[in-house]
C-alpha cells in the first residue's frame, strides 16, 4: 500500500480533527457548567472569583476549537494559545485555593478543579498536535 494521501483522506482529515477537538471539549464544558449552573457549585462553595475562573476556562476551551479546527496553530497564534491555556490553568488552581479557604467548602471540590485542569490540558495537547496521515505507516524515526 502506498503512503500517499488520497483526496478522500485529505477531505476527511479536517472533519476528524474537528470531531476530536469537540469530543475532548465535552469534559471541561460539563465540569464547568456543572460547577456554574447546578447545585454542585453551591455545595462545593463556588464563589464569584471561582465562577470567573471557570467561565474563563470554558471560553478558552470553546475558542480553542475555533482557532485549531483546521490546522494546529503556528507562530504567534501558537504562543497566544499557550498563554491562554496556561493562564487558565493558573486561574483554576487559584480558584481551587480560594475555595479551600472558604469555611463551607467540600473536600471533593478540589478533585473537580484538578479534573478541569487535566481535561483542559488534554484539549491543549490535541489542539497543538500535527495531522497524522490516514492510511500511512508511522515513520521509523523516533
Amino acid at each position: 500500500m502506498s503512503a500517499e494521501r488520497t483526496p478522500e483522506a485529505a477531505a476527511w482529515e479536517p472533519r476528524v480533527r474537528l470531531f476530536g477537538l469537540a469530543a475532548l471539549a465535552v469534559v471541561p464544558v460539563l465540569i464547568g457548567c456543572g460547577l456554574l449552573f447546578t447545585f454542585v457549585g453551591e455545595y462545593a462553595g463556588v464563589g464569584v472569583a471561582q465562577r470567573i475562573a471557570i467561565g474563563a476556562a470554558l471560553a478558552v476551551a470553546l475558542s480553542a476549537i475555533v482557532v485549531c479546527r483546521r490546522r494546529p496553530p503556528e507562530g504567534h497564534l501558537l504562543t497566544a494559545v499557550r498563554i491562554a491555556f496556561f493562564a487558565t490553568y493558573a486561574a483554576v488552581a487559584l480558584a481551587a485555593a480560594l475555595t479551600a479557604r472558604n469555611e463551607n467548602w467540600e473536600i471533593l471540590s478540589i478533585p473537580i478543579y484538578l479534573m478541569l485542569i487535566f481535561s483542559l490540558h488534554a484539549l491543549y495537547e490535541r489542539c497543538t498536535r500535527r495531522f497524522e496521515t490516514f492510511g500511512g505507516r508511522p515513520s521509523a524515526e523516533g
